[in-house]
């Protein structure tokens, strides 16, 4: 019997090698399968936001926005200088990295049951819009005052800007462009003035 526990004693150190590198690989595969599976690697984004009308001084409102970085990896905004373009396509021009924008309600409205798009420019062509934004506090004066802003993963931070608007009724549009390709969140709301 002392030659099969010699063989047991011999081949047990190698086996349990091959069993620990084997549990390793297969835990592994397994965690790089489950970011992959849950999008572990995305960015995700949302945004709230919360219009105030001031008392004094008259048609003023504080309009906070707050951005919570729900994903699971850094958030960066497009490190661009006030006088960049942040994002251009046909439908639109965004202005800076968080941008506020307004645009005045036309008075006369599409036909009952037709929405009014935001980037209907036919409808809100003899209006004046305003772009606001609201990263001044985050440019870097030692970088020709380039937007230098990220968040980590459960980070939420509250940007706010006060308006002085002419009374009457607003659509807003908050848009943030991130650093990397294709990292582009927005979102509308009305405004009352």
């Amino acid at each position: 019997m002392s030659w099969l526990g010699d063989f047991l004693h011999c081949w047990s150190e190698p086996i349990e090698h091959v069993v620990v590198s084997l549990a390793s690989i297969i835990g592994g595969a397994w965690v790089v399968i489950r970011l992959i599976k849950e999008r572990g690697f995305d960015s995700a984004l949302t945004i709230e936001v919360s219009p105030k009308r001031l008392d004094r001084p008259e048609n003023a409102v504080f309009i906070n926005v707050k951005l919570s970085n729900v994903g699971k990896v850094e958030l960066r905004a497009k490190p661009c200088r006030p006088s960049d373009i942040a994002y251009r396509d046909n439908d639109e021009t965004v202005s800076y990295s968080c941008t506020l924008s307004l645009k005045r309600i036309p008075s006369t409205l599409p036909p009952e049951g037709k929405a009014l798009a935001w980037f209907d420019q036919a409808a809100f062509s003899d209006l004046q819009s305003h772009d606001i934004n609201l990263l001044t506090e985050y440019e870097d004066p030692e970088e020709f005052n380039a937007v230098d802003f990220w968040m980590e993963p459960g980070e939420t931070y509250n940007l706010g800007a006060l308006v002085h608007l002419s009374r009457g009724s607003y659509l807003g549009k908050v848009t943030f462009i991130g650093s990397k390709k294709k990292e582009f969140w927005s979102r509308i709301f009305p405004l009352e003035i």
